[in-house]
C-alpha cells in the first residue's frame, strides 16, 4: 500500500538558514510518521546543493514558485494573469504528486498565500509554519476575498515565537477560520553541535581567518539584507575600534547587501579589520573564532542565530525587538539595546570586550538557558504533536 502523499512548500525567496533547518527536520519527522513527502519551491542557484542532498535522500524536489498575485505591488491588470499561471503550475504538481495535504513555510506576510490559495482550490487541508513577525497592512477587497479563501485551507498554524503568533493574528485574524488559534513552537538548537569551542578549536578557527590571538573578535551569522542591519553593525564596529583598535569584525552570510558592506568597510579604511566570509555551512567554526556575537536586526521571528551563539558559549549583543526578547533575557543571558541606537549597540559590544569576566558570566548563563529552553529535541517532539493534531496520521487521515 502506498503511503499518503504530503506536499511541503515555501516561497524560496524566504528560505534562510532557519527555514531550511526547520523544513529538513520536519520532513524527517513526517517521513518517520509514515508520510510520503515531496517538496516544492524555486530552486535558486544557492539552493542547488541542498536540493541535490534531498534527492540523494529520496526526497523529490519540484522547482515551483507561483507568482505573488496577492502582493501589494501587483497591478490589477496583471494579478489575474499571475493567478492563472500559478494555478497551471500547481495543477502539474497535483498530477505528479497526488498530495492529500500540504505544509507551507512562510517568512513574510504574503509569501506563501499563493501556495495556500491553490491548495484550497484543490480541496486540500494545509498547515502553515510562520517564521517571522508579520506587519499589519490593509488589504483591498480583491485581496481580502482571495486571502480568506486561501486561509480557509488551514487546519493549523505554528509560529516560532509568541511575537510571530501575535503578528499573524494582527495581520490575518479577521480572515481566519473560526476557532483557529496559532500554536507557538519555538525553534530548537542542537546543543551538542553548538557548544563552547576548545582552546585548540579556537586557535585553528582564528588562524583560518587571520585573526591575531590577542584581537577581540565580534561576529554575526545572518542574511546580508536590510532587515538584518549588517551595515548598522559595521557602523557600531567602527565606534568600537575607536576604543579597541585591534578589534576584528567577522560576518558570515550572503545576500543583497554583501557588496555594500564590502564597499562601506573599504570607504571607512577598515577592510583589514573586517572578514566577510559569505555563506558558511560550518557555523560552529565561525563561533569558535569569536569573542562576542552580535545581531542588529530590525525584527526577528525568533532569532535562531542568537540561540545558537548562546549554545556555543558566546555572549550576545542584540537589538531589543520582538522575537529576540523571547530568546535573550536582558542583562542575564545577553545584552539588548534599542533598535536604531547604534551608539548604544557599540557601547554594549565594547563593554563586553573590556569586561571579559562579565562576558563570560553572560555566556555561561546563555548556554545553560539554551540547554534548558531551546533544545532541538524539545522542538521536534512539539512539532510531531502539532502535525498529528492538525493533520492526523497517515493511517487515520481525518483530512476532509
Amino acid at each position: 500500500m502506498t503511503s499518503p502523499s504530503l506536499l511541503v512548500m515555501s516561497q524560496s525567496t524566504a528560505l534562510g538558514g532557519m527555514e531550511l533547518g526547520n523544513m529538513s527536520r520536519d520532513v524527517e519527522l513526517l517521513r518517520a510518521a509514515g508520510w510520503r513527502v515531496s517538496l516544492a519551491f524555486r530552486v535558486w542557484p544557492e539552493l542547488r546543493g541542498w536540493t541535490r542532498r534531498l534527492g540523494d535522500a529520496g526526497l523529490p524536489v519540484i522547482d515551483y514558485s507561483p507568482p505573488l498575485f496577492l502582493a501589494g505591488w501587483d497591478r490589477w491588470r496583471t494579478r489575474r494573469l499571475r493567478k492563472r499561471l500559478g494555478g497551471l503550475g500547481f495543477e502539474r504538481i497535483r498530477r505528479e504528486v497526488g498530495p492529500q495535504a500540504a505544509i507551507c513555510y512562510s517568512s513574510s506576510r504574503l509569501d506563501c498565500m499563493a501556495h495556500l490559495y491553490y491548495v484550497r482550490q484543490a480541496g486540500l487541508p494545509a498547515v502553515l509554519s510562520v517564521h517571522q513577525v508579520y506587519e499589519a497592512a490593509p488589504f483591498d477587497e480583491w485581496r481580502r476575498r482571495h486571502l480568506a479563501h486561501a486561509l480557509s485551507a488551514l487546519r493549523g498554524v505554528q509560529c516560532v515565537s509568541r511575537a510571530a503568533a501575535d503578528g499573524f493574528v494582527t495581520a490575518f485574524g479577521d480572515l481566519l477560520p473560526p476557532g483557529l488559534e496559532p500554536v507557538v513552537v519555538h525553534n530548537g538548537v542542537d546543543v551538542d553541535r553548538f557548544r563552547p569551542a576548545s582552546p585548540d578549536q579556537r586557535a585553528r578557527a582564528r588562524a583560518a581567518l587571520s585573526i591575531p590571538p590577542d584581537a577581540p573578535a565580534i561576529g554575526t551569522v545572518c542574511r546580508l539584507d536590510p532587515m538584518k542591519g549588517v551595515l548598522h553593525l559595521l557602523e557600531a564596529f567602527l565606534r568600537v575600534r575607536e576604543r579597541v583598535p585591534r578589534a576584528v569584525l567577522v560576518v558570515a552570510g550572503d545576500g543583497s547587501q554583501r557588496q555594500a558592506l564590502i564597499d562601506a568597510a573599504e570607504a571607512a579604511g577598515a577592510s583589514a579589520s573586517v572578514r566577510i566570509l559569505g555563506y558558511c555551512e560550518d557555523v560552529p567554526a565561525v563561533h569558535a573564532a569569536l569573542d562576542v556575537f552580535a545581531t542588529f536586526s530590525r525584527v526577528e521571528g525568533f532569532g535562531l542565530a542568537n540561540a545558537e551563539a548562546m549554545a556555543a558559549g558566546l555572549p550576545v549583543v542584540a537589538t531589543d525587538v520582538p522575537g529576540t526578547r523571547e530568546v535573550i533575557e536582558a542583562g542575564r543571558t545577553g545584552l539588548l539595546f534599542p533598535y536604531g541606537d547604534w551608539a548604544a549597540g557599540a557601547e554594549a559590544l565594547t563593554s563586553l570586550i573590556e569586561a571579559p569576566e562579565r562576558a563570560q558570566a553572560l555566556a555561561r548563563a546563555g548556554r545553560a538557558h539554551t540547554q534548558e529552553r531551546w533544545s532541538i529535541q524539545q522542538r521536534d517532539e512539539a512539532m510531531r504533536k502539532f502535525f498529528e493534531l492538525a493533520l492526523g496520521t497517515p493511517t487515520t487521515l481525518p483530512l476532509s
